[in-house]
């Protein structure tokens, strides 16, 4: 969860903008140039936001795990803590696996 979500959207959609442009065939050269490093400007700017919003030590992100029957809307949820997106990654595995069943238990003993 991050405290700004429409400035994150904003620079998606814009970077998506920009991106189409790019691939527009009637453009001039000079026009081209220009979108290209308007493109890369704006990616660079899109990285910086979700780095901002959402890496694990920032003050200004939050991470929760929703469980089943939760809304995301609700506030509710295990806050979860990391100092890296794989180690929270990780951490929602362990806690959600365990709950699937999908894989049943089997002996490690070689039949």
């Amino acid at each position: 969860m991050t405290e700004e979500p429409d400035l994150v959207l904003r620079a998606a959609f814009h970077l998506v903008a920009l991106e189409e442009l790019q691939r527009d065939k009637s453009l001039d050269p000079v026009a081209q140039r220009e979108i290209s490093e308007r493109t890369s400007a704006a990616k660079r700017e899109l990285l910086q936001l979700l780095s901002a919003a959402f890496f694990p030590l920032t003050q200004r992100a939050a991470w929760r795990l929703w469980r089943s029957g939760i809304t995301a809307d609700a506030g509710d949820g295990e806050v979860i803590e990391s100092r890296s997106l794989s180690g929270l990654a990780s951490i929602a595995c362990d806690r959600v696996f365990p709950a699937t069943h999908a894989y049943p238990q089997r002996d490690a003993r070689p039949t």
